[in-house]
């Protein structure tokens, strides 16, 4: 393999896993998380269910 047949697959992959993840951005409650310890950003949402509380009050 050739060093820009290499460039052009990173280029390839680079855009496909950006329209992934700006597709799952469009989805209601998600939020894109990154912080400087953290190794990658993540897209988390918020799913709309909550736990059930107790009806017996414990």
């Amino acid at each position: 393999m050739s060093f820009d047949t290499k460039i052009t697959t990173d280029e390839t992959i680079l855009e496909q896993e950006a329209m992934r993840i700006l597709w799952r951005l469009c989805e209601k409650g998600a939020v894109l998380a990154v912080a400087t310890d953290m190794d990658k950003a993540v897209v988390v949402r918020d799913g709309g269910q909550r736990p059930e509380q107790s009806k017996s009050g414990g």
